[in-house]
């Protein structure tokens, strides 16, 4: 009995302290507000860009998906789908003849 009560107040100290690492990874290092870490502006005062470049999105002509040797679908790399036959198409390809999978849900 004795070693249950012990263990339960182990568990019980270490989800706590575990919460409390938690809590306390959003909070700033050495008791700074957030008024103190925040980014200074850019040179003439002018506040940081919003928008940054985005990187481009590939053309379905890049996009590579996998179709299987009997199936109607494409699929992605890791459908359980191809686990028998799994060949190596772009999107664009695929796109003429399959339908998309509707447990992987590949790119459209």
């Amino acid at each position: 009995m004795l070693k249950k009560i012990a263990g339960i107040i182990l568990l019980f100290s270490f989800l706590v302290s575990f919460s409390g690492f938690a809590q306390d990874a959003g909070e700033p290092q050495g008791g700074q507000t957030s008024a103190q870490t925040a980014p200074a502006p850019n040179e003439g005062g002018a506040p940081p860009a919003a928008t940054e470049p985005r990187p481009r999105e590939p053309a379905p002509s890049e996009i590579i998906v996998y179709i299987t040797k009997t199936g109607e679908k494409y699929h992605r790399g890791t459908c359980r789908y191809l686990a028998k036959s799994k060949i190596e198409t772009t999107l664009e390809s695929a796109k003429r003849n399959y339908d998309p999978c509707s447990v992987c849900r590949p790119p459209q």
